[in-house]
């Protein structure tokens, strides 16, 4: 979701409204299709959006898989409608609660990235060590770099290291060569949890090689920004939500590409304590 943010609403009628309206054509026959989806007609679809009539659970389930929700967010929904359609005042409080609590969900990272495959403990120490490897495995998604000489030149980097590396990653399942020598990355996409004890070594390897390009004038499109400031908890967290939905749209447009060059997000957001 691009515009109305689930997440942000205590109503569910006011989300469906706002969210139609971020739809093509400004979600014109959508309360026709709900209608056909729910199994009633658009005067009980209008009913229920004006607050005569309430959304059932078995409703809210289909509206969900009708507008391709994830699962987290049909949780969220769900527990929405029971809140709204409860009476009684502590029934509210237990889905408000519920609420709070997915919410609390969402603000991990790891929530919006999509599942991928997790490396094995004793690949990731060599694999995470140092940017190279994860830039040759991009490398082989990209159709004009599927080769050892192409990965070479890109990078600039001889072929002995790139071929000591492809094997690396061909070894582990990473990559896929053919008798041609024709590569192809074996995953869409890699895996490290928070928790690992090789994540600080990736962010580091990625930041240094970010420094690299800071002086260089050949890309001016690139952006490179430090921003130390002071502020108050309520705009920290604000802006913390603000920067995992930029996140999981950045998962998803990379996802989307036909990939023609690498690149790399690094974001930073701390309290300095």
């Amino acid at each position: 979701m691009q515009q109305a943010h689930l997440f942000e609403y205590e109503n569910y009628r006011e989300f469906v409204r706002d969210y139609i309206k971020t739809l093509p054509r400004s979600g014109h026959g959508q309360f026709r299709q709900l209608a056909d989806v729910l199994r009633t007609t658009t005067v009980t679809i209008s009913q229920i959006f004006s607050g005569k009539l309430n959304l059932s659970t078995d409703q809210a389930l289909e509206l969900c898989l009708h507008f391709g929700f994830k699962d987290i967010e049909i949780k969220y929904f769900v527990s929405l409608v029971q809140m709204n359609n409860s009476s009684h005042y502590r029934a509210k409080a237990f889905f408000k609660a519920e609420l709070e609590s997915i919410r609390k969900e969402t603000e991990n990272i790891e929530k919006v990235i999509p599942k991928a495959k997790r490396i094995d403990e004793k690949v990731a120490i060599q694999f995470y060590s140092d940017w190279i490897y994860s830039a040759v495995r991009l490398l082989t998604s990209i159709e004009k770099h599927q080769t050892l000489n192409g990965i070479s030149e890109y990078l600039k980097l001889p072929k002995p290291r790139i071929r000591e590396i492809l094997d690396f990653l061909i070894e582990n399942g990473l990559v896929v060569e053919d008798q041609k020598g024709n590569l192809q990355h074996n995953v869409a996409s890699t895996h490290l949890p928070a928790s690992s004890p090789w994540v600080k070594a990736r962010q580091i390897s990625w930041r240094i090689k970010a420094t690299e390009f800071m002086d260089s004038k050949q890309y001016p499109e690139n952006i490179f920004y430090t921003g130390p400031c002071s502020i108050d908890r309520k705009n920290f967290d604000g802006f913390r939500k603000e920067l995992i939905r930029l996140i999981e749209k950045f998962v998803k447009l990379a996802e989307a590409s036909t990939p023609t060059d690498l690149a790399c997000l690094n974001i930073d957001w701390f309290f300095l304590r």
